[in-house]
């Protein structure tokens, strides 16, 4: 999977996750999900299940702390992405 189809998946999820709308054209790596997006904390929690539910990844409690801004979600998801196609 590539990160434009991994970025693709995440902006539908976080489109589902937020209750204002997104414009994905100013999604970009540097935009904070809490600051620009307004992300909460139940809205982070929706989304790890999103991106669990669409692509089969979950993400580890303790790697949460580490997403900030959505370039973390994907860098994040891609690296799971990864670790699980290389299992399989």
């Amino acid at each position: 999977m590539t990160l434009g189809e991994i970025r693709n998946i995440l902006i539908e999820i976080l489109q589902k996750s937020v209750e204002s709308p997104i414009d994905p054209a100013t999604l970009r790596d540097e935009v904070d999900l809490r600051n620009d997006l307004g992300v909460d904390s139940m809205s982070l929690v929706e989304m790890t299940w999103g991106i669990e539910e669409k692509l089969g990844v979950a993400i580890p409690d303790n790697r949460m702390k580490e997403i900030k801004t959505v370039g973390d979600v994907i860098k994040l998801t891609a690296e799971l992405v990864k670790a699980k196609e290389q299992a399989a």
